[in-house]
């Protein structure tokens, strides 16, 4: 079912022409397209070859375009896209990619550099994603290698005077996030992989509050067979050690913070009236029992998790500070 997606609403979009041409076979053939969309207008000329080697290449532009219709977002884009890939096995991939801009805008960002850069060859390579604007710069190195046939990788990202409020235009969310963080990993299936990941907090204000800066530790390691998960900052420290899946227990986490989140929408409804709340209490000896219910989303447990927890609280003002803020 298609009922829960959050799928693009269209109704806004305008095409004014679309020319497309094929010429070719099903498996060597050349296509270009070009369309008037709105005020923009979108370039495009694909190759595909597959055959004894295989073969993409495309390359698109984008003159004033605008990815409204699409993503909910005002831009206004002037993009210069080239791709150029042989084979998709990622212990084989070759592949070259490349993007510029000028004169374009995000949001309420004035673009002054939007680039884009990768080459890989034979499953070993390197990238970056540069943004900056008049008043703030995001920058992304990214790599992938193999050792022994597993996936090693790392990606670091800086960014400075970030400001979601002015990249979604909203003129209600004054933000200006400034962080940087860099993973180093191996494997991509979530039963096996390994890293550690780094995530620095400059001093950055939501709203009306000043967050200070902070420092968190993730660490994920496997020994003897088990799977164990270390969380390392100012004023926490966390371990889990068992035969857990990663995946199921980002899932476990995601429902139980929704969970939570309905307990405190209930208190609040005892306080300020009825909400109707999603959360139903029923006292049961001395335990308490929680029901929760959801109009789209099943909260049920994905998967049992067999774990031991290892739980130390350090300074408690520091992370009232990391999570409530302070006033400006």
């Amino acid at each position: 079912s298609l009922e829960y997606l959050s799928l693009p609403d269209l109704k806004n979009l305008k095409i004014d022409s679309l020319n497309l041409s094929l010429r070719g076979f099903a498996n060597d053939f050349n296509a270009t397209l070009n369309s008037k969309i709105g005020k923009g207008t979108l370039l495009l000329n694909a190759k595909l070859y597959l055959q004894k080697d295989t073969l993409i290449e495309s390359k698109v532009l984008l003159r004033n375009f605008d990815l409204k219709p699409f993503a909910n977002i005002h831009t206004n884009l002037n993009l210069n896209f080239f791709a150029q890939a042989r084979k998709f096995d990622l212990n084989s991939l070759t592949a070259n990619l490349s993007l510029s801009s000028y004169k374009s805008t995000i949001g309420s960002y004035n673009l002054d550099t939007l680039e884009m850069f990768a080459n890989f060859e034979n499953g070993n390579g390197s990238g970056n994603i540069k943004l900056i604007s008049d008043t703030t710069s995001l920058k992304i190195n990214y790599g992938l290698g193999f050792v022994k046939n597993i996936p090693n990788y790392f990606i670091e990202c800086e960014a400075s005077k970030l400001s979601l409020g002015k990249l979604t235009e909203n003129k209600n969310l004054e933000d200006e996030l400034n962080f940087s963080f860099n993973i180093q990993a191996a494997e991509f299936d979530f039963k096996n992989i390994k890293g550690v990941l780094n995530f620095y907090l400059e001093k950055s204000k939501i709203s009306n509050r000043i967050i200070y800066p902070t420092q968190i530790q993730i660490i994920l390691e496997k020994q003897n067979n088990l799977n164990i998960a270390s969380i390392k900052s100012e004023f926490v420290d966390f371990r889990l050690i068992g035969n857990f899946n990663l995946s199921s227990l980002g899932d476990n986490l995601s429902k139980l913070s929704k969970g939570l989140s309905d307990i405190v929408e209930r208190k609040k409804a005892e306080f300020y009236g009825d909400i109707s709340p999603l959360v139903n209490m029923i006292p049961k000896g001395k335990k308490v029992y929680v029901n929760l219910t959801d109009k789209h989303k099943d909260l049920k447990i994905v998967e049992p998790i067999n774990a031991d927890y290892f739980l130390k609280f350090k300074n408690i003002q520091k992370a009232s500070y990391l999570i409530f803020g302070e006033e400006k």
